[in-house]
């Protein structure tokens, strides 16, 4: 849980504790009175606990972090690759969002593509029952390739959800939480945005978004998908994510990265009377003074 944003040792603690409702504190070289500090106080706190916490986490580095999203790759199609092995293609240092490392497809057999997957074991949500809210699941995509290649329409990126145990659907545009294809070998880097609708590309889980990238003309393009998000309902007790790739020649990359589950802090009920009642105090104070 994350702290209050005052401690025992500062003013703002001393006027919630009991200090005397004259007084005056400073901040910033500004004399604040007692209202306008402890509004300070609740919208510092509320911004607080409002914010996205990452609950799982998956990077593709070598040394796993503490909350760590396991997974497992269903084929060699799929490689962890390190920004040396990205360098070289298009769009220039976008096969890596953050770190050393990230989760690559590119394969071609026969003149066909095949079909790419990885799948992140089943988590338990219960845990977080009544402390966090609003949970959802992240995934940052790139598509690069040789000066020639990218992803066309008939490549694609799909994205299954798996709640409370269900199996995972079977790989189809209609059946994917959301599915993207390609379009005239189109590159994008991970700090793409579409120009209409605004990001992230969202959907519920079991839900189904359909998308195409967008530039008509293909190539590389900014105006493009590169974050992705399921938002899961609050009674779900377990999710597992897949995700699968297609592309059709061995110059055409997908590249993800930072796969996460995020959700955020609901707040303690003792924190908010506190607050509350601070607020509510000062008020009558300032009443009585005819200024509030």
């Amino acid at each position: 849980m994350p702290n209050p944003p005052f401690h025992e040792n500062s003013s703002t603690f001393r006027i919630l504790a009991g200090i005397s409702s004259t007084e005056k504190i400073t901040r910033s070289g500004k004399t604040l009175s007692l209202f306008s500090a402890l509004a300070i106080v609740t919208m510092g706190w509320m911004g607080t606990a409002q914010g996205a916490t990452v609950l799982y986490f998956q990077g593709f580095e070598d040394v796993a972090p503490t909350n760590a999203w396991n997974y497992a790759i269903g084929n060699s199609t799929v490689t962890q690759v390190g920004t040396l092995a990205t360098s070289g293609q298009v769009p220039l240092d976008q096969g890596v969002l953050a770190g050393d490392k990230s989760l690559q497809h590119s394969n071609r057999v026969n003149g066909t593509g095949v079909l790419g997957t990885v799948t992140f074991s089943s988590v338990d949500l219960t845990q977080f029952s009544g402390l966090y809210t609003g949970l959802y699941i992240e995934v940052r995509l790139s598509s690069t390739g040789t000066s020639a290649n990218g992803n066309d329409t008939g490549d694609y990126f799909r994205m299954f959800s798996s709640i409370n145990g269900a199996a995972f659907e079977t790989d189809s545009a209609a059946n994917a939480d959301i599915s993207l294809a390609g379009r005239s070998n189109a590159r994008w880097g991970f700090n793409a945005a579409p120009l209409s609708p605004n990001p992230p590309a969202t959907v519920a889980a079991g839900g189904n978004l359909q998308l195409q990238s967008p530039p008509v003309g293909g190539g590389t393009n900014d105006n493009n998908y590169s974050t992705f998000r399921i938002n899961l309902d609050d009674s779900a007790s377990s999710i597992a994510l897949r995700l699968n790739f297609l592309n059709d020649s061995s110059g055409e990359f997908w590249n993800v990265d930072n796969v996460a589950i995020y959700g955020t802090l609901v707040p303690e009920p003792s924190k908010m009377v506190l607050v509350v009642f601070g607020l509510t105090a000062a008020c009558i104070h300032r009443r009585r003074s005819k200024t509030c």
